[in-house]
């Protein structure tokens, strides 16, 4: 059985029209999806010391993600306000809260080494730490979304052994010059999500291609994260380039007739909910 650690990001998914809640934020959702994919899985992250942290870590323990490791920190947890758009969903606007105050101590990077992989993400607030991560890590996967810089590569790819990246604005071509030159930096794999459009993953040595699986859509929230949850349990798996970007497109599928990142729904406060209409939209709630 392969092992699976997600490290730093989480945060609860606020939709704002239905006043729900849902746990999620990228390397959570990689770490349930993990885990429900097989793996043996762990999540490790700061969490807030309100209802919603423990709402989230409540969540990562009925999906059989170990959360023992987790920091949790006074402050409130982070949260993203959302809108879903017949399925789609766009960001109001979000709040980190504690979420970038994790403390990477010489046992944590201990703990990191015994899992075959680690995932982080952009968002974890963890650039800076990389060089010793990758040092900790037996493979470190790094989702580096669709809001990057040039200078961000140049940071991250060194330290990187699979670097995910959306690209779904950009064209084949676009994407081929951009993988050469995130391989040129060091990174190992690159994988490119691209929506409907598919995916696609190169190394130094080969490439791959995968078209988008047909699927009813109920909510496109997470669905690359569960691409690279399957892409990662299947690469760790000694599973082919074209093997781990079909069981990725697969999965992401899946992923989409479910709501919210990964389900476990809950009703916000009124007052949390008045709150961020008024932030958002400017009028109160209903």
């Amino acid at each position: 059985m392969v092992s699976v650690l997600g490290l730093g990001d989480n945060t609860i998914d606020v939709y704002l029209d239905e006043a729900l809640g849902f746990p999620g934020g990228n390397a959570v959702n990689v770490s349930v999806f993990c885990s429900r994919l097989g793996a043996r899985s762990a999540y490790l992250g700061a969490v807030g010391d309100d209802i919603h942290g423990e709402r989230l870590l409540a969540s990562l323990a009925r999906e059989s993600v170990d959360v023992s490791r987790c920091q949790t920190v006074k402050g409130n947890n982070a949260w993203a306000c959302v809108e879903n758009n017949h399925g789609d969903r766009r960001f109001l606007g979000s709040d980190a809260g504690v979420c970038k105050r994790l403390e990477l101590s010489p046992a944590i990077q201990t703990y990191i080494s015994q899992f075959d992989a680690v995932h982080t993400s952009t968002y974890s607030g963890l650039d800076q730490r990389l060089p010793e991560l990758h040092g900790a890590c037996k493979k470190l996967s790094y989702d580096i979304s669709d809001d990057w810089t040039d200078r961000q590569l140049r940071a991250v790819c060194p330290y990187v052994d699979i670097l995910f990246i959306s690209a779904s604005d950009q064209s084949e071509l676009e994407c081929q010059l951009l993988a050469q030159r995130c391989l040129d930096l060091g990174a190992h794999q690159v994988v490119m999500t691209r929506a409907g459009q598919g995916s696609m993953a190169f190394t130094t040595e080969i490439s791959a291609k995968q078209p988008a699986v047909e699927t009813t859509v109920v909510d496109t929230m997470a669905a690359g994260d569960g691409f690279i949850a399957a892409y990662l349990t299947a690469s760790l798996a000694g599973k082919t380039l074209d093997q781990c970007l079909s069981e990725g497109a697969v999965y992401a599928a899946q992923v989409c007739r479910e709501e919210g990142g990964f389900g476990h729904r809950f009703s916000i406060s009124p007052e949390f909910h008045e709150r961020l209409t008024k932030e958002f939209r400017g009028e109160k709630s209903i």
